[in-house]
């Protein structure tokens, strides 16, 4: 059984020169996920050709998580299990006797990690699903501006990813709100606003169960 995830919030920026990429996540746990499963297509999948000709815009995708099954090795343990026998031989023209001794060494397997029907992925593997809100903002309304930012325009999405895909269309509203109520501070250094999203989501999800996870921030 694939172990309970709690909603996560990750902004993804467009880099002039390197395209998308994910700039942070608000909470660590997110952040080892995507390494653990290898999101290195989640910042395409968030920030969509085209977003940036609106001034808001939606994207929907879902991520592989494997579960926390680890590989094991094939052979994680080796007993050896020795069969000594003692040749006894006479020589010719002396009463000597020579010994040899045999060692047979068996290899012990540990049991193939669990496989899904695929057989390619552990049992434990299951979808994630992700919604990302686009939004941009003018760079000269910046209170901040950093040494990156060399466009006209800043671009960034706030993605939620859960283990549900349940009320996506009130999530769709309320991600909405967050995201322009983020950029309207014109300051990107203050993520207050997305932690208490964040917040939200983890109060939702332990209260009214996984089915509404996704549902409310």
């Amino acid at each position: 059984m694939a172990t309970p995830i709690a909603p996560q919030v990750v902004v993804v920026d467009f880099h002039h020169a390197r395209g998308p990429e994910v700039e942070f996540w608000v909470e660590p746990v997110g952040e080892n996920l995507a390494k653990n499963n290898d999101w290195s297509l989640l910042p395409f999948m968030a920030l969509s050709d085209g977003a940036h000709a609106m001034l808001e815009d939606f994207s929907y995708f879902a991520l592989l998580d494997k579960g926390d099954v680890s590989p094991t090795p094939a052979v994680d343990k080796i007993s050896a299990d020795v069969d000594t026998t003692s040749v006894t031989k006479d020589a010719e023209s002396q009463n000597d006797q020579s010994t040899t001794t045999t060692t047979t060494t068996k290899e012990t397997q540990s049991p193939p990690m669990p496989r899904g029907k695929g057989g390619d992925l552990p049992a434990t593997a299951t979808s994630l699903f992700g919604i990302a809100c686009t939004r941009q903002i003018k760079s000269d309304r910046l209170k901040r501006r950093s040494a990156s930012v060399t466009r006209s325009t800043v671009q960034k999405a706030v993605v939620v990813i859960s283990q549900t895909a349940r009320g996506m269309g009130e999530l769709r509203e309320r991600l909405g709100v967050v995201t322009a109520a983020w950029f309207a501070q014109e300051d990107f250094s203050d993520i207050t606003i997305l932690k208490v999203c964040l917040d939200g989501l983890d109060e939702v999800s332990d209260a009214q169960g996984p089915d509404r996870r996704i549902g409310a921030l």
